[in-house]
C-alpha cells in the first residue's frame, strides 16, 4: 500500500506528537516520587534524661540499603566486636549522657547531606537504650526506625524522634493523601 504524501506527512506529525508526550512524561519525572532533606531532632523521653545513650542515623539511597539496616542485630551493631557501625558510610553520631540531655538536631543544612547522604531516600534511625534488648536482626525491632525522606509527606519543618525506654518512635505526623 502506497501513502499519499499528505498522508504520509500526517502520520510522520502524528508520531513526532506522541513522542514529544511520551518524553515530557519520561522527563517530567512522572516515573515516582521526589526525595529530599528534613532536618531530623532526636530527643530523650523523661526516663531516659541523665543514662547514656547512642543514636545513630545513616542515609540510605536504595530500598536494598533500608533492607540491609531493617535487618541489622542492633545488639550487635553497638557491640565493639561488630564492624557495621565503624564502616556505616556518613553514620551521624549522637551521643547523650547525665551532663548532656538535650534535644539533637541534624538539620536540612548539615553538610552530610551533600557527602555520603546525597540521594538518599530515607535514614534509619538506630539506637542503644539501657536495658532494652530488642529482637535482634528482626525488622520489628523496637531500637529502630526508618524515616522517609519523601518530598511532602511530613508535617511541619522538621522530623522529631522520641528515644524511649520502649523504643524509638517517629512524633512528627505524616500528612493525609489528598483526595
Amino acid at each position: 500500500m502506497i501513502l499519499s504524501s499528505e498522508r504520509a506527512g500526517a502520520l510522520k506529525a502524528l508520531a513526532v506528537g506522541v513522542g514529544l508526550v511520551l518524553m515530557a512524561i519520561v522527563l517530567g519525572g512522572c516515573g515516582g516520587p521526589s526525595y529530599g532533606r528534613h532536618s531530623i531532632e532526636v530527643s530523650l523521653s523523661d526516663a531516659l534524661k541523665g543514662k547514656t545513650v547512642e543514636v545513630d542515623m545513616i542515609g540510605a539511597n536504595n530500598e536494598q540499603a533500608v533492607e540491609t539496616w531493617r535487618t541489622q542485630d542492633v545488639t550487635k551493631y553497638f557491640s565493639a566486636v561488630d564492624s557495621s557501625r565503624r564502616e556505616a558510610v556518613g553514620r551521624q553520631e549522637f551521643r547523650f549522657s547525665a551532663g548532656d540531655s538535650g534535644n539533637k538536631t541534624l538539620s536540612a543544612q548539615d553538610p552530610a547531606w551533600d557527602g555520603a547522604w546525597k540521594g538518599s531516600q530515607s535514614v534509619v534511625v538506630l539506637a542503644n537504650i539501657p536495658f532494652l534488648e530488642g529482637e535482634g536482626g528482626k525488622p520489628t525491632d523496637p531500637r529502630r526506625v526508618v524515616i522517609t525522606l519523601q518530598r511532602g509527606v511530613w508535617e511541619g519543618e522538621k522530623v522529631q524522634v522520641l528515644v524511649g525506654e520502649s523504643g524509638v518512635r517517629i512524633l512528627t505526623p505524616q500528612k493525609q493523601p489528598k483526595s
